[in-house]
C-alpha cells in the first residue's frame, strides 16, 4: 500500500511541476510608448499601425491607453470602420487610461470615436498570436518588470497570480487524493 501510495504521489507532484511549466507571461503595452494615444507626431497617420508592427503581441497580453479624456477615447471597431474611419458600435473606453485585454489570437482594431480623429491616424491594427510558454525563471531571482523603448513591461503580478492559481490546483489534487487514501 506504501508503494503504490508513493507512485500516486510522484504523478501528482510531475503534473505539479508540468503546469507550472506552462505558465505564460503577459505583456502590459503602453500604446504608442512614450507618445501615449494621441494625434501622431507630424504627419503620420500610420503612427500607431507602424508602432504595432513594431511588437509581438500574445493572447493573454493586455493594452493600455493612455490619453487625455477631454479630447480622446478609444473605441474596438470591426475591420471595414477601421479602414474607412466610419461610427461604429464597438465598445468604447473614455477614462484617459484604459487597460484592454488581448484574450484570444486574431486581429483586433481600434481608433478614436471623435470626428476627424481616426481619419488623422488614431487608429491601430493588432495582431495577436498565441500565447506561448515561458521558460521557468530561477527560484533565485523573482521576475520583475522593466520598461524598453518599446513601451512594453513584462508583468510580474501575471505570472505571480498564475502560479498561486497552478500551486492551488495543485494542492486541491494532492488534498483530494491523500482523503482517499
Amino acid at each position: 500500500m506504501a508503494q503504490g501510495r508513493g507512485s500516486a504521489m510522484v504523478i501528482v507532484v510531475v503534473s505539479a511541476l508540468l503546469v507550472l511549466a506552462h505558465t505564460v507571461v503577459a505583456k502590459d503595452f503602453t500604446v504608442g510608448g512614450t507618445q501615449g494615444w494621441g494625434f501622431p507626431p507630424g504627419t503620420q497617420t500610420d503612427y500607431y499601425d507602424t508602432w504595432s508592427s513594431q511588437q509581438t503581441f500574445e493572447a493573454g497580453d493586455k493594452l493600455i491607453f493612455t490619453y487625455s479624456p477631454v479630447q480622446h477615447d478609444v473605441q474596438t471597431v470591426t475591420v471595414s470602420e477601421y479602414s474607412g474611419c466610419t461610427p461604429s458600435q464597438g465598445l468604447k473606453y473614455t477614462t484617459g487610461k484604459d487597460t484592454i485585454a488581448l484574450s484570444a489570437p486574431g486581429t483586433y482594431y481600434f481608433y478614436c470615436s471623435i470626428v476627424g480623429h481616426c481619419d488623422q491616424g488614431m487608429k491601430m491594427k493588432v495582431v495577436v498570436k498565441a500565447a506561448t510558454a515561458a521558460a521557468p525563471a530561477p527560484l533565485a531571482t523573482p521576475p520583475t518588470g522593466s520598461t524598453g523603448s518599446t513601451g512594453s513591461t513584462a508583468t510580474a503580478l501575471s505570472i505571480s497570480h498564475r502560479s498561486i492559481a497552478a500551486a492551488a490546483a495543485v494542492a486541491s489534487l494532492i488534498a483530494a487524493f491523500l482523503i482517499q487514501v
